[in-house]
């Protein structure tokens, strides 16, 4: 395979990649309940393509000699910006369960003062209605 197939692959799979990243950071800074199970597998699809092409280039660098270094090199910033935003978007991820987890403390606390509200259960065969018009 030529290197420019090697690059032409790459550069593809890093766009779709950090399109992916980009648009899920907007959907975690504006959603209150996003799907963020969908989101990790969208984004382990597309990262398992790229890591794909990323490790054919890396098993044919040695050949290339001088080329194949600097293939490398060129997409070692760009990698390096795909790992921040990643852990931006983990740190995204656990205010979300931190959120998620406050909202379910309260639901329970709330259930449980409306339970106190319950009219106790009685264990005598009196009628629970009371008639007025005898």
């Amino acid at each position: 395979m030529k290197t420019d197939a090697y690059t032409q692959n790459i550069e593809k799979s890093l766009a779709a990649y950090e399109s992916l990243q980009a648009e899920h950071l907007t959907l975690l800074g504006k959603e209150q309940m996003p799907d963020i199970a969908g989101m990790t597998e969208a984004r382990k699809s597309s990262f398992a393509t790229l890591k794909y092409h990323m490790d054919e280039l890396l098993a044919n660098a040695g050949r290339m000699g001088q080329k194949g270094l600097k293939i490398l090199n060129r997409y070692e910033k760009r990698l390096n910006a795909v790992m921040s935003r990643d852990k931006a978007i983990a740190l995204e991820i656990v205010r979300h369960k931190k959120i998620l987890t406050q909202s379910l403390k309260h639901i329970k606390q709330g259930k449980a003062a409306m339970a106190g509200y319950k009219p106790a259960q009685s264990a005598s065969n009196a009628p629970s209605v009371l008639s007025l018009n005898r």
